[in-house]
């Protein structure tokens, strides 16, 4: 699906296969306004803390294939992201959002005023849980803008294996500002051990801070996290953590078996058995597409570890899908891809 340049529509149905209906008022990519994004994003690298190891992109999506702007106005975004395993846990330097400019100039001071960045927890049910810490808005923002960059506190640390939610949103609805969003599951290459970013992101149009969120499914805000490993702490009997971690990160899960795909009155379903692998595996990501679209189209499910059946509804009749299948483990690693096709009866 895709949108002129301009023009404010409500999100429907990705591609016919299922995705939500709701949610942000999204504005199309010219083709010339992405490549400018492209180039900024490409452009950006941490900044080395003061006094504190140089900063890294622990994860990013930010160089995946852009699928639409969304207005910022009255919106409250909030997009979710893993942490790795390292024991000691990481410091967070900043938090990169690709944002533009509305008209491709510069915010006011008044609008850059109103715009609120946060770090927050993620709660038992998946949502976000609630604010841990402000990360300081930059003083100007202007296009081409590509990456901003939200510092964090000094002295801002994350848990291993933990969910968290880079929360972003204004206070007066004023700001001409467009968040970008990606549809394709992928990451950019290069992430620390065990980092992942989740193939949705939860908003609320009631503006300021929600009591209530709905999720997006099939799209991601396009971030990058930066950051370092705290130094692990020695391991009773001699053995540092850090080699218990090496030993973690190298046991990914393995791929899943017995993939299968069948048609129903309501659209396709999905099953699949756990791998066979001694790595805990915490969710599992399934995506699927029409044969004859391109990358980043399409709907995915990311159901708990439990749930081995999914199902895919409003599909249309006669058409090819493709769909695959990977784990993802508790500390973050994917298996690999596992991938088969159905064709729907007419």
């Amino acid at each position: 699906m895709s949108f002129p340049q301009g023009l404010c529509a409500r999100r429907s149905v990705l591609a016919g296969a299922g995705g939500v209906s709701g949610g942000w008022c999204r504005v199309g990519l010219s083709g010339c306004a992405a490549l400018v994004l492209a180039a900024a994003v490409l452009a950006v690298v941490p900044a080395r803390p003061a006094g504190g190891q140089p900063a890294v992109t622990l994860v990013s999506n930010a160089g995946q294939e852009e699928l639409a702007w969304f207005d910022f106005n009255g919106n409250v975004a909030a997009q979710s992201f893993t942490t790795g395993a390292n024991s000691s846990g990481y410091t967070l330097t900043s938090i990169g959002a690709a944002v533009v400019e509305q008209e491709f100039g510069s915010l006011s001071a008044e609008e850059v005023a109103a715009i609120r960045a946060e770090l927050w927890s993620a709660a038992a049910s998946g949502k976000p849980g609630s604010k841990i810490v402000d990360l300081v808005v930059p003083s100007n923002i202007s296009s081409p803008t590509g990456i901003v960059d939200f510092a964090a506190p000094a002295g801002t640390t994350l848990a291993a294996s933990t969910d968290y939610f880079f929360v972003l949103y204004t206070t007066d609805a004023q700001a001409n500002l467009d968040i970008v969003a990606t549809g394709t599951t992928d990451e950019d290459p290069g992430a620390a051990d065990g980092w992942s970013i989740a193939h949705h992101n939860y908003f609320n149009e009631e503006g300021e801070v929600p009591s209530t969120w709905s999720k997006a499914r099939d799209e991601a805000m396009m971030i990058r996290v930066n950051g370092y490993a705290n130094p692990e702490t020695p391991a009773a009997g001699g053995d540092s953590g850090e080699a218990m971690h090496q030993r973690q990160a190298a046991v990914l899960p393995g791929p899943v078996t017995a993939l299968e795909l069948s048609a129903t009155a309501e659209g396709v379903r999905v099953s699949w058995k756990a791998p066979d692998t001694t790595v805990t595996v915490r969710r599992y990501i399934v995506h699927l597409r029409p044969v004859d679209s391109g990358q980043g189209s399409g709907s995915t499910k990311t159901p708990k570890a439990k749930k081995t059946t999914v199902t895919f509804k409003n599909l249309e009749a006669g058409r090819s899908y493709k769909v695959w299948v990977r784990a993802v483990a508790v500390g973050g690693g994917k298996g690999e891809r596992v991938h088969t096709t159905i064709t729907l009866p007419n």
